[in-house]
């Protein structure tokens, strides 16, 4: 059974900000942390910074509350205000793109346009943008009837929205307003998502799709999976496979939403292997607890192209160095790739790191580049 997991499954860049900054706060090992909501919408990831000592809260009046991270979703204004009179430490995690959407309902109300927010009214960033947007805002999504605006308004959109919901509402305002001022805040980690669950959906027997039930991405992207009449599932973890599902299949397709961790992504894809050879996925269940982890062991540590991974020098040639990289091919990098000074440093032992530039060999060996390194770690750093 062939297995193909979407290349833009998992964290998107505003996830993979704000989960790192909590656990970068956890290893403070202090007391009175807390996150006000779920920081992002996944119960696996929740429950692991719950044995990090960070619990999330729903009210800033919860006792011993001293450091407060804010989901990446955002909060309301009135909220960050009574948190920020409080005298709390704040830690803002929210998503820059979903406080772009917020500038934006803020500068379109003070522009005098009445705001309209495609989204939904439940999601916590869509009440985010509310605060910002004025008393005369309303929220809308693609299936209700549009109901009766002003002359001028201004739209701004849940980020994880797909854009063909967009063009439906701007059609219907037409109708109705003289002004419109669009505001395209939608992700395009979301767009790029979505095509390319699309295309996937296309080739292949089933699709799953993994990520928390209270994922508004996840749950699009199933939805947009169903409408393509492939079979879809969406799932949390592995546990949730059933083996029927596997039942004739010949190709098995995997995404996920911007919340849903690689780890659990890489557990499905284990399973799913498991599961095309005996059929059963008790089979998961049974397997030692070491065996699991050896299985987990491996797929992490898959060489990858585009990931940055740590060498030890092997030998120093004119041409270039040889980089011992844990794989079973060693790496090359040519010497153009160093600082002059960086090259004639280099020693056998000496530790380094590299990008995986292509998994093509060149005499035997992984080509591997160290420019493409520093230049990435930079913009890590920025």
């Amino acid at each position: 059974m062939k297995i193909i997991a979407a290349k833009t499954a998992g964290f998107c860049f505003g996830v993979k900000r704000a989960v790192d900054m909590a656990f970068k706060t956890a290893k403070k090992k202090q007391k009175g942390i807390f996150t006000l909501g779920p920081i992002i919408h996944n119960p696996q990831v929740i429950e692991k910074l719950k044995q990090e000592g960070i619990l999330p809260v729903e009210d800033i009046n919860t006792p011993g509350i001293k450091d407060i991270i804010i989901r990446t979703h955002g909060i309301p204004l009135q909220i960050m205000n009574r948190i920020s009179d409080a005298g709390f430490n704040i830690i803002d995690a929210t998503c820059p793109f979903v406080k772009k959407a917020q500038h934006y309902a803020k500068l379109l109300r003070e522009e005098g346009y009445q705001v309209i927010i495609l989204g939904d009214s439940e999601h916590p960033e869509v009440q985010g943008l509310m605060s910002y947007a004025g008393d005369d805002a309303i929220v809308v999504d693609c299936e209700s009837a549009l109901p009766k605006i002003k002359h001028n308004v201004g739209i701004v959109v849940q980020t994880t929205q797909p854009v063909e919901v967009l063009k439906k509402l701007f059609g219907k305002v037409i109708e109705q307003a003289k002004n419109v001022k669009v505001y395209n805040t939608i992700c395009n980690s979301t767009a790029l998502r979505l095509k390319e669950a699309a295309a996937m959906a296309k080739k292949v027997d089933i699709m799953l799709v993994v990520g928390g039930k209270n994922s508004a991405n996840t749950t699009q992207l199933a939805k947009l999976c169903r409408s393509l009449s492939v079979p879809t599932y969406h799932v949390e973890t592995a546990a949730e496979l059933i083996p029927e599902w596997m039942n004739g299949v010949k190709s098995v397709g995997i995404t996920a939403g911007a919340s849903t961790p690689d780890w659990i992504i890489k557990e499905i894809a284990v399973s799913c292997k498991l599961t095309a050879k005996n059929r059963r996925i008790n089979r998961v269940m049974e397997i030692k607890n070491n065996e699991m982890e050896r299985l987990y062991a491996e797929t992490f540590h898959r060489i990858e192209e585009g990931s940055i991974l740590k060498g030890k020098v092997i030998a120093v040639k004119q041409a270039g160095v040889i980089i011992d990289i844990g794989y079973k091919a060693d790496g090359f990098v040519p010497a153009e790739e160093f600082s002059p000074e960086e090259f004639s440093n280099l020693q056998e032992g000496t530790a380094i790191e590299v990008y995986v530039d292509t998994m093509k060999y060149s005499n035997g060996m992984v080509n591997l580049s160290r420019k493409a390194a520093n230049r990435i770690k930079a913009w890590d750093i920025i």
